[in-house]
């Protein structure tokens, strides 16, 4: 039997064999198919004779030797999501984080992230989350161009590789309003005060 591997998800490879020793008559294929342990977990499987055997091929005599499937650890795929990706010092910044297996979505013991926020180059923060939703404050006293790095981490299973991925939010400072711009002044007014101004705003502002 030939040595075969896979990552974990993946399906099986086909199991094929190679003859060594003797031929086979021309024209000729051997009738059966190759079996292997069962478990889909990380870990070495061997390869087994299966229906591929003298019974079956009356015209041979066949010498089976073995060998193995390996399955390899599989490294998640994460995606980070932040909303905004340009911020205001001051104010909330929504993150949220997905883990899947990259070859199977039918997968669900998948490893469980840790979610982490550093403001330029300061300490790693830990963002709770909340099936993979987390919030946090951009600092007040951050200033204009400072970058916050969010990063996930999953550790290492038996099953998976540790993995991380990570997005960057960039402190801008500054207020947006959208809206139309309209102003109304009175019409009106009395002598030493000052005239009413009615309206609503927006547009947009920078400051």
């Amino acid at each position: 039997a030939d040595a075969q591997s896979k990552n974990y998800g993946q399906s099986d490879p086909e199991l094929t064999y190679t003859v060594t020793s003797g031929s086979l008559i021309s024209g000729e294929t051997l009738v059966g198919k190759l079996t292997r342990d069962a478990s889909e977990d990380a870990g070495s499987y061997a390869i087994r004779q299966g229906t591929l055997t003298d019974s079956n091929n009356p015209n041979y005599r066949i010498t089976f030797v073995g060998n193995d499937l390996t399955i390899f650890s599989t490294a998640p795929e994460i995606t980070v999501t932040v909303d905004p990706s340009g911020q205001v010092a001051g104010q909330p910044v929504h993150a949220s984080v997905t883990v899947k297996n990259p070859y199977s979505s039918a997968l669900t013991d998948l490893p469980s992230p840790t979610l982490t926020y550093t403001v330029g180059n300061g300490r790693a923060q830990t963002v709770a989350l909340s099936n993979g939703n987390g919030s946090f404050i951009v600092p007040e006293g951050a200033s204009v161009g400072t970058e916050i790095h969010v990063s996930a981490v999953t550790e290492g299973t038996g099953n998976y590789k540790r993995s991380t991925a990570s997005a960057t939010v960039t402190v801008i400072d500054k207020i947006r309003v959208d809206d139309a711009v309209r102003v109304q002044t009175s019409a009106s007014f009395v002598y030493g005060e000052a005239p009413a101004v009615k309206g609503s705003f927006s547009g947009k502002t920078e400051g």
